[in-house]
């Protein structure tokens, strides 16, 4: 959507509601008929960005996304258990953009998780040895800082 030149906003929303209806039973009551499959329910995403025209020294343009993911099961690390959840997340990520008046000079530098959130990857491993269960999970990424240039021959 563009309200006025240069002015440009985007988006999107998803949801899905499934659940498990069959399971082999290799799975060991692990996952039962009726819990929710992995995907969280809700996902959406939305970003805002500018293009000011600079004239002969070209144009710049900053844009913010912000985007959330719905808490989601990650399974049970025992039949014995609840389902487990990562809880909802939500992530922004920022950059400007100069580019030069005949657009094949673009200079970049952007920010990926702004706010520097610590979160869990939605995919855990858990193994059970004898009597003791170890379970590994992978961390997300943190802040990220990016300068890229590119140029069009």
């Amino acid at each position: 959507m563009t309200p006025i030149k240069g002015l440009d906003f985007d988006g999107a929303v998803s949801y899905i509601d499934g659940k498990y209806t069959r399971i082999d039973s290799s799975v060991g009551g692990l996952v039962n008929i009726g819990d929710p499959i992995t995907s969280p329910k809700w996902k959406w995403s939305s970003g805002v960005q500018y293009k000011a025209d600079l004239g002969g020294a070209g144009s710049i343009t900053p844009r913010f996304d912000y985007s959330y993911t719905g808490a989601q099961s990650i399974g049970r690390f025992s039949a014995a258990l609840p389902l487990n959840y990562e809880p909802a997340l939500f992530l922004a990520n920022a950059r400007v953009t100069w580019r030069n008046e005949k657009s094949d000079l673009a200079v970049s530098l952007e920010v990926q998780n702004i706010f520097d959130k610590y979160y869990l990857l939605p995919l855990r491993f858990a193994a059970v040895y004898g009597f003791v269960g170890t379970a590994y999970s992978n961390v997300g990424r943190p802040r990220e800082w990016a300068l890229s240039i590119k140029k069009n021959f």
